[in-house]
C-alpha cells in the first residue's frame, strides 16, 4: 500500500509540475493526473476517523456544494440560456436527491458528505452540458455558420471566409474546403459565384468597392472561450457581439 501511494504521489506531482512548466498549456492536459489525485484523496478519506477532522471536511464540502449551486443560480439569472425549463425541472429533482439521498445510502458521516458532493457535481455538470454550453455555442458564429452552410449549400458553391483569429471554427465544422482571404478582399478568390463569410461591416466595405453581394444569413459572434461579465449578462450582451454574414458573391469589383 505504501509503495503504491508513492507511485501516485510521484506520478501526479511530477506530471503536474511538467505541465506547469510547459509554455503550451491547455486545461485538458491535466486529465492524466486526476486519477492519481482521486486515489490519494480516497485513501485519505478512508483513513479519517477523528470527529474533529470529519466535521472540518463536512464544513468545507458544504461550502463547496453551496458555491457550485450558487454558480448555477447566478448564471441562470444573468445569462438566461434558451430552452432551459425542462432541464431545470430535472435539476430540481436532483437537488431533492442531494438533500435526501445521502441519508438513505449510509449512516457514515464521511460517506454522506461524499455522496452529497457527487450529486452536487452531477447537477452542475448536467446544467453546464445540457443548458449553458449549448446556449453559449450559439455565439461561436463560425461553427454555426459552417453547419448552416453544410445544410443549405445545395449547389456546392466554393466557400470563402475572412482570415482572422476566429477562422478555425469554420474550417473545423465545414464539410468542404474553406479559402481564406484578406480583409481588403484580396487573396485566392475562386470563380463567382461563391459563398463568403465575414463581419457585416466588411460586407458593406466590399459592396462599396463594387462587389455584388446577396446576404442570406446573419449570425452573432463572440469569442466563447473568453467570457466576460458584460457578455454573460443578457442585459449588456448585445453590445459585445459582432454581426457576421453569410452571403453569395456573384461579382467582384476591381
Amino acid at each position: 500500500m505504501q509503495s503504491t501511494e508513492w507511485y501516485c504521489i510521484c506520478g501526479s506531482l511530477l506530471t503536474f509540475l511538467l505541465f506547469s512548466a510547459s509554455k503550451f498549456q491547455l486545461p485538458h492536459y491535466l486529465n492524466i493526473v486526476f486519477p492519481f489525485f482521486a486515489i490519494i484523496t480516497a485513501q485519505f478519506l478512508y483513513s479519517v476517523k477523528n470527529e474533529k477532522s470529519i466535521r472540518a471536511i463536512t464544513i468545507v464540502q458544504v461550502v463547496v456544494i453551496v458555491l457550485m449551486l450558487s454558480v448555477i443560480l447566478v448564471l441562470q439569472y444573468f445569462f438566461r440560456p434558451e430552452g432551459s425549463q425542462l432541464v431545470l425541472g430535472g435539476l430540481i429533482i436532483w437537488i431533492a436527491a442531494l438533500i435526501g439521498l445521502p441519508a438513505k445510502i449510509s449512516g457514515d458521516k464521511v460517506q454522506k458528505i461524499i455522496t452529497s458532493t457527487v450529486v452536487a457535481s452531477f447537477i452542475v455538470n448536467l446544467y453546464f452540458n445540457k443548458v449553458f454550453y449549448p446556449s453559449l455555442m450559439h455565439y461561436q458564429a463560425g461553427s454555426q455558420a459552417a453547419v448552416w452552410i453544410n445544410q443549405n449549400n445545395r449547389d456546392k458553391l466554393p466557400l470563402v471566409q475572412i482570415s482572422d483569429e476566429y477562422m478555425t471554427a469554420m474550417d473545423f465544422y465545414s464539410d468542404q474546403p474553406v479559402t481564406a482571404i484578406n480583409a481588403d478582399g484580396t487573396g485566392p478568390l475562386p470563380k463567382t459565384p461563391f459563398i463568403f463569410y465575414a463581419p457585416q461591416t466588411l460586407m458593406n466595405t466590399l459592396s462599396a468597392k463594387g462587389w455584388t453581394i446577396k446576404p442570406v444569413k446573419t449570425f452573432e459572434r463572440y469569442w466563447v472561450s473568453r467570457l466576460t461579465p458584460a457578455f454573460l449578462n443578457k442585459a449588456t450582451r448585445q453590445q459585445q457581439l459582432t454581426p457576421m454574414q453569410v452571403v453569395v458573391v456573384s461579382g467582384v469589383g476591381k
